[in-house]
């Protein structure tokens, strides 16, 4: 229930009693009824590989296009209820990148207000995205505030995450934000489309908030008449293939490192087959040198993908699962004099098998696949790991894939020195963000 002076407050608010009949806002906000509206007033937030700098000073958001809300623009209230442009007016703008969604505003007030203990009752801004273009809110949907004081909130709590500044100015006051673009959905790509609009408020002192809404008749939900965000100019993604002997790409190498006696001292490197087989038995390492990418291309996850030689080799414990985890290696390694005791001639594994952590690899398992009897072909997701490899080129010495937490069985793939076929070999697919066509 409101209390009683909300109650009253009102009451005088519906006969035009107060505030010259401007909207009245309880600690939970205004939501009149929507006007009829001709036309759905859009925007569009234009991709940039070099966004603004989140600073309080809006000099480099003056290129972008922007969203004026003043009396003539305003979608609610009643044009004789606006303010005038002095007591509240302003702009925002909107921009993206691959990383983050970026909003700057510019506000007029001839009386900056931020004193109560609620936030809803004073001067603010609220911008709200509609992420399902529903017109009502839905769980997902998001809804931002700043305040002259440097509050930020997410739908009503804090913004975990945003990047903000927020200033005073001689006429009022400004501010900008930075909201990572994962708020907006993993898929988001160019063309999206949401549900917007954004409004300003203004506590002169009175009862009555004005208020002025871009689309729409509330800022603080979704709602009928609300405009619509396209992100626009945004880049491409796509998966691309390297093989070797394909393209000119012979970046991988491998080996066994077979534990069994006799074979401890023995190189695997030239081998057509390489094998796992159970954890500090027969152990695989792989290195992956990374290929140029186009211009301005910026890689994203990478897949490394083995295929299993059939026919299976007879072996009766072959009908047993394993894990095959990938661990980096940490130091350099050679293809053509690894074996189980060393990493290149002269040079032994702190442990044999590339087992010693910290030293040899590292003890993170950064993929892992299931290794059992029907599948032929198998893919390692390596995330992120790939990027890194790409920021430090010094830091790739490949991987450590082992048979653990199950069977111990063998598992035998092709090997980089596969020519049974043009595709029996290794190979790593990149996710690869490309700039837009018109750059």
């Amino acid at each position: 229930m409101f209390p009683l002076f909300s109650r009253i407050a009102v009451l005088l608010g519906l006969f035009g009693l107060i505030g010259g009949g401007a909207p009245l806002a309880s600690a939970s906000s205004v939501a009149p009824a929507a006007p009829v509206t001709q036309q759905t007033k859009t925007y569009e937030a234009i991709w940039q590989r070099t966004p603004p700098v989140v600073d309080g000073n809006l000099s480099d958001w003056e290129p972008f296009p922007k969203l004026v809300l003043n009396n003539e623009t305003a979608s609610y209230p009643m044009p004789a209820q606006r303010p005038r442009p002095d007591d509240l007016s302003g702009w925002a703008s909107i921009v993206w990148t691959s990383d983050h969604v970026y909003l700057a505003v510019w506000v007029m007030d001839n009386a900056v207000v931020r004193r109560s203990r609620n936030w809803r009752l004073d001067d603010m801004v609220e911008f709200v995205f509609d992420l399902d273009r529903n017109a009502a809110f839905s769980l997902g949907d998001l809804r931002f505030s700043l305040s002259p004081d440097g509050l930020v909130t997410d739908n009503g709590g804090l913004a975990l995450g945003v990047i903000s500044a927020i200033r005073r100015h001689e006429r009022g006051w400004l501010g900008e934000m930075a909201v990572p673009i994962t708020q907006f959905g993993s898929d988001f790509l160019s063309n999206a489309q949401v549900g917007f609009t954004w409004g300003l408020q203004d506590n002169d002192g009175s009862v009555a908030l004005k208020q002025l809404v871009w689309a729409g008749a509330t800022f603080s939900t979704p709602s009928a008449g609300q405009g619509l965000l396209s992100f626009v100019n945004g880049p491409r993604r796509e998966w691309m293939t390297f093989r070797p002997g394909v393209g000119g790409y012979n970046g991988i190498t491998d080996a066994t490192l077979n534990s069994w006696p006799g074979n401890e001292n023995t190189n695997f490197g030239n081998s057509p087959v390489i094998a796992v087989r159970g954890e500090r038995q027969w152990h695989l390492a792989i290195k992956i040198e990374i290929p140029p990418l186009p211009p301005g291309a910026r890689i994203l996850a990478g897949r490394l993908h083995m295929n299993l030689v059939d026919p299976p080799p007879a072996n009766p414990n072959n009908s047993g699962t394993t894990w095959a985890r990938a661990y980096r290696l940490l130091r350099a390694w050679d293809e053509n004099s690894v074996t189980w005791f060393q990493a290149r001639a002269g040079q032994r594994w702190t442990i044999g098998g590339a087992s010693g952590i910290g030293s040899d690899r590292s003890d993170v398992v950064v993929a892992e696949t299931r290794l059992t009897p029907q599948t032929r072909s198998y893919t390692w997701d390596l995330g992120n790991l790939v990027a890194d490899w790409y920021a430090r080129p010094e830091a790739n010495h490949g991987l450590l894939i082992r048979g653990e937490a199950g069977s111990n069985v063998l598992y035998n793939f092709h090997s980089s020195e596969c020519t049974a076929n043009p595709t029996c070999a290794p190979w790593i697919e990149l996710y690869v963000e490309l700039p837009p066509p018109s750059e």
